[in-house]
């Protein structure tokens, strides 16, 4: 298995976006067939990236498999 590049975390699952002036992280674990985190990005998202953008913190995406051991 090869990490993607500016990945970290086992197997490269982890990815972190955002300014390298922000002092807080915000970390969010997700499984792209989850639903839930479906509907978490969907009504929060646009808010979480507004504040993003803004510099007040970072964002560590945590791929994850909550459902079950098929999606990865």
């Amino acid at each position: 298995l090869v990490k993607p590049k500016n990945t970290s975390g086992a197997n490269g699952t982890t990815v972190v976006i955002g300014k390298d002036s922000a002092k807080k992280t915000l970390t969010l674990f997700e499984d792209p067939r989850c639903p839930i985190c479906s509907q978490f990005e969907q009504t929060v998202g646009p808010d979480v990236h507004a504040d993003l953008d803004a510099g007040k913190f970072k964002i560590e995406y945590v791929g994850a498999t909550f459902l079950d051991g098929d999606s990865g």
